[in-house]
């Protein structure tokens, strides 16, 4: 870095008097196109830097535009969204269907048991196999 500082006012102050001395040295002239190039190269950079942050902040102002669009769109939906309201029942309905549950759930159950006890019933007056016949222990006559 102090080479090139050094240098750069070496040139600065030998460039007035001894321009015809430098055009005839090539090593001189690299170091000077050089010195230039840095020169432009850094100026071209702080511009692109410029146009970068100025890019990125246009996309970002178009970003949140979009988005505040969205969430108004959002915001507009909710309010026109309408749920049905839910059907409050008073007490004396809601007591005559358990009312009416109960008697449907008696009425079933002594259905049952009708049943139940008329199967009960015919079982025990059917005709009747011998157990030992069932299971095999009586010849039966053969």
């Amino acid at each position: 870095m102090k080479t090139f500082v050094s240098l750069f006012l070496a040139i600065g102050i030998l460039m007035p008097t001894s321009q015809v001395d430098a055009a005839r040295d090539p090593e001189l002239m690299d170091q000077i196109r050089d010195l230039d190039d840095r020169y432009g190269d850094f100026y071209q950079r702080q511009m692109d830097l410029k146009r970068q942050r100025f890019e990125l902040q246009q996309a970002a102002d178009e970003q949140r535009r979009w988005r505040e669009k969205l969430e108004k769109e959002r915001d507009e939906a909710r309010r026109q969204f309408v749920r049905p309201k839910p059907v409050i029942q008073s007490a004396k309905e809601i007591e005559q269907k358990k009312l009416q549950q109960e008697k449907e759930f008696e009425k079933a159950r002594k259905q049952y048991v009708k049943n139940r006890d008329y199967v009960e019933k015919l079982k025990r007056t059917a005709k009747r196999i011998p157990e030992d016949a069932e299971v095999g222990l009586d010849s039966g006559g053969q």
